[in-house]
């Protein structure tokens, strides 16, 4: 008998620890909520974004386009993927970026960009429905003052163009000479020389 009341005191020990521990750390998060509270009142007062609780995206900016470009990787091996983001996506937007980020000389000027139908199809991907049907198309891109360019560089336009326009093939001319006829998206690009 004495061990049973003994178990028992136990028990009630314990479990008035348990009561107390719980209030204490029910309280502490309770005054994190009202601080927190706090902050995204006065933020929302003054106008200020807040910290990462604030994961709301800025209405009053306009949306952009992500876009992947490949620019040749250092060390004279491979090309690097580096994603990016445009506001519009225009015929000579690509090549811009290709620019700015190193892929292409800066005295390289875009001249026209035009796209056909191929002729092919193949099906449409997610969110179509099943058995659609999508064009397969065709892009020739016509720069000025890419001249004698090495493999990696014509990669890289290649690759960025096919990606980012939705192509089977790209043709590549500069100056009036086909740099690239029809070329396919390089997908060991990492290990091009």
């Amino acid at each position: 008998m004495k061990k049973l009341i003994a178990v028992f005191g136990l028990t009630v020990l314990v479990a008035a620890s348990a009561a107390a521990c719980a209030s204490s750390h029910t309280s502490k998060i309770q005054d994190q909520a009202a601080t927190q509270q706090a902050s995204l009142e006065a933020a929302m007062q003054t106008g200020e974004a807040g910290g990462a609780w604030d994961k709301v995206p800025d209405p009053t900016t306009d949306p952009e386009i992500i876009i992947s470009v490949y620019v040749p990787a250092a060390g004279g091996e491979g090309l690097d993927k580096q994603m990016d983001s445009v506001p519009v996506m225009e015929d000579d937007t690509l090549l811009g970026k290709l620019k700015e980020l190193g892929a292409v000389p800066q005295d390289v000027a875009f001249v026209s960009y035009s796209e056909e139908a191929t002729g092919e199809t193949e099906a449409a991907g997610p969110g179509v429905s099943a058995g659609e049907q999508t064009a397969g198309k065709a892009g020739t891109l016509t720069v000025s003052g890419l001249k004698e360019p090495d493999r990696r560089t014509v990669a890289a336009i290649v690759n960025t163009y096919i990606e980012n326009k939705g192509l089977e093939t790209l043709t590549l001319i500069s100056d009036g000479t086909t740099l690239a006829d029809k070329e396919v998206y390089e997908g060991k690009y990492k290990t091009i020389k």
